[in-house]
């Protein structure tokens, strides 16, 4: 870069008149013809290192002693230099007293150039340019290694990586197209082009780049070494490390969110693998667990190997009683950095719901307060179940079809004349049958002119006095002490009646026992037959409905209870029914109504019942 305020390279004789008096008086002594002007290099032949320096001198001769300085424009013709004062190409400077002046030279780059002076006032006096020279020190080259990445898994897939740079030292750059040779001092790794020994070539920045890989598939160590080709003297080397890939472990969980009853077993299945997917066995493993939950062996943590194929199954309890869930770590005791947790959930084990009805165990002759009636209640639980607390609440029921024909009677715990209208009996049940009787007692039967058929609820409540479940049943009472006095009819001419014995419950399905009897005797009536008609069935129940009596209809003619069972049911359905049906006998065609109640739902996915009242 040159200054534009000095331009000499146009030479233009000054016109006497445009100076001053003072240039005036120089421009004479320029002029003479025994005045002359030399250019010289001073020093030669610097270092080119931007310090040191070549030095030019101008000197004019044979002028006045008395002329004072001269004003002489510098300028570097060719070459790299420039002036050290002001890092430019041309300068100006004007002499000392002895008409002498000199300008330093600066280079960073070895070689040679020229460089001009010239006199202001008469540029035609200019010497011949002169030649100026830097000289370049040798070469002092090293090797930098960055390490782009180590330490990587020797599993033949991974690789370490390394960026080797040339630099030389006297100018600080990097250098190009230089071949350095790359070595490393172990076979168990290899170039990622193969091989232990490969040579690169520096690019524009000075640097060479190489991959290292392993297939040792273990902790090792070696030394990369980085060399100059030209030059072996000018080396480096770096610590290459790689590292065995550890085992996978993958956790499964094959059972989930049992009861946290302390039976429920969750399990969680843990397989250990090498990077091939071979089973690594013997493998310690520390099995933990944080929450509420332990080990079937009752401890939360434990340390187990891996069996033959790389496997461990665990079950994890909780007796929490509680919807919680808990974390389960497995860690490689040789690696922790091998490590994987699941979540297993249990769930609170809902409360058994008991099976509940009542069935007459005995109907009763009254005579005079001395015999009595039998129901008893059944609460089922399945197995296993806890003890619980209930309460079972008996009651007179009034059957709207069949209201009975007692009045005064009374419902006992034990086997002892009582009037209550009610009675309360707490039971703890477990899982099984569990079964509590109540007494029925009755007043004498000096207004009665007969027996009948009444009816009792039984209500099981929970602790909080809740009603679970209600069941109805009936209890035939005979009056054989002070009834009423009534006109004998002949057996076979009596009115036949019909009369409800008992029921069952078959899951979905119920049957019926009923008798026919005289009505002034009691005794059966053989030989009846019955017929089922009217039949009423829901559609608000889904799925068929079957009812019928079985063995086609009518009853033998063996002497004592002659009864037959009746069919109500509905298979594969759902929904509450209310069902309405008739039966009758001939030729008396007395007619018999009963009613399922509506209140009942039936439902196919559980054991449920179908209730038949008389």
């Amino acid at each position: 870069m040159t200054d534009p305020n000095i331009n000499n390279d146009n030479i233009i004789d000054p016109v006497m008149s445009d100076l001053s008096l003072e240039d005036q008086a120089q421009l004479f002594q320029l002029l003479k013809v025994e005045a002359g002007m030399t250019l010289t290099m001073r020093k030669n032949g610097a270092v080119a290192n931007g310090i040191d320096v070549d030095i030019a001198q101008v000197t004019f001769n044979n002028m006045d002693e008395g002329t004072k300085p001269l004003v002489v424009d510098y300028k570097i013709v060719d070459g790299t230099a420039v002036f050290q004062e002001n890092k430019l190409t041309t300068i100006r400077k004007h002499t000392n007293k002895s008409l002498s002046s000199t300008v330093q030279l600066i280079n960073l780059t070895p070689g040679k150039g020229t460089i001009k002076a010239t006199p202001y006032l008469n540029p035609k006096m200019a010497p011949a340019p002169v030649e100026y020279e830097f000289i370049g020190k040798p070469r002092k080259l090293r090797i930098d290694i960055t390490v782009h990445k180590n330490g990587q898994y020797s599993d033949g897939i991974d690789n370490n990586g390394f960026i080797a740079t040339l630099i030389d030292e006297n100018t600080n750059k990097p250098v190009s197209d230089e071949v350095l040779n790359f070595e490393l001092s172990s076979d168990k790794a290899y170039f990622w082009v193969g091989g232990t020994k490969i040579s690169r070539t520096t690019d524009p920045d000075g640097k060479a780049t190489v991959q290292v890989k392993s297939s040792a598939n273990a902790d090792i160590s070696l030394t990369l070494t980085v060399s100059l080709a030209s030059d072996p003297s000018v080396t480096q080397s770096v610590v290459v490390t790689f590292k065995a890939r550890p085992p996978k472990l993958v956790l499964n969980i094959t059972v989930n969110d049992q009861y946290s009853d302390g039976v429920g077993k969750n399990e969680v299945l843990a397989t250990l693998t090498d990077y091939n997917n071979n089973p690594v066995s013997g493998a310690q493993l520390e099995l933990k667990l944080t929450g509420n939950a332990k080990f079937t062996n009752g401890t939360t943590i434990s340390t187990l190997p891996t069996r033959s194929d790389g496997t461990f199954n665990v079950g994890i309890l909780s007796a929490a009683n509680a919807n919680i869930s808990v974390t389960y770590t497995v860690t490689l005791v040789s690696d922790r950095s091998v490590t994987k947790s699941v979540v297993v959930n249990f769930k609170v084990k809902p409360v058994a719901k008991p099976e509940f009805k009542i069935s007459r165990i005995k109907d009763t002759a009254v005579t005079s307060k001395t015999d009595y009636g039998n129901v008893r209640a059944f609460i089922t639980l399945p197995a296993g179940t806890p003890a619980q607390k209930y309460n079972i609440h008996f009651k007179k029921y009034t059957n709207p079809y069949y209201p009975g024909t007692f009045r005064n009677y009374g419902i006992t715990k034990t086997k002892s004349w009582g009037n209550t209208s009610t009675l309360d009996i707490p039971v703890t049940a477990a899982g099984g049958v569990t079964n509590v009787d109540a007494w029925i007692w009755y007043a004498d039967g000096t207004d009665f002119t007969q027996g009948g058929l009444s009816f009792f609820q039984a209500d099981l409540l929970d602790a909080n006095g809740q009603v679970i479940y209600s069941d109805i049943h009936g209890a035939w009472t005979t009056f054989t002490g002070q009834a009423k006095p009534v006109t004998p009819q002949p057996e076979q001419k009596a009115p036949v009646v019909i009369q409800y014995v008992s029921h069952m419950d078959y899951g979905l399905t119920g049957s019926v026992t009923i008798r026919t009897v005289y009505q002034n005797t009691g005794n059966i009536a053989p030989n009846t037959e019955f017929f089922l008609h009217g039949s009423t069935f829901p559609s608000a129940v889904s799925g068929p409905y079957y009812f019928g009596f079985t063995g086609g209809g009518s009853i033998g003619t063996t002497p004592g209870i002659e009864y037959h069972n009746g069919l109500l049911g509905v298979s594969n359905g759902s929904g509450l029914a209310t069902f309405t049906w008739k039966i009758s006998t001939r030729p008396q065609q007395i007619i018999m109504n009963a009613v399922e109640p509506s209140n009942r739902r039936l439902n196919p996915t559980v054991t449920g019942k179908v209730y038949i009242n008389m």
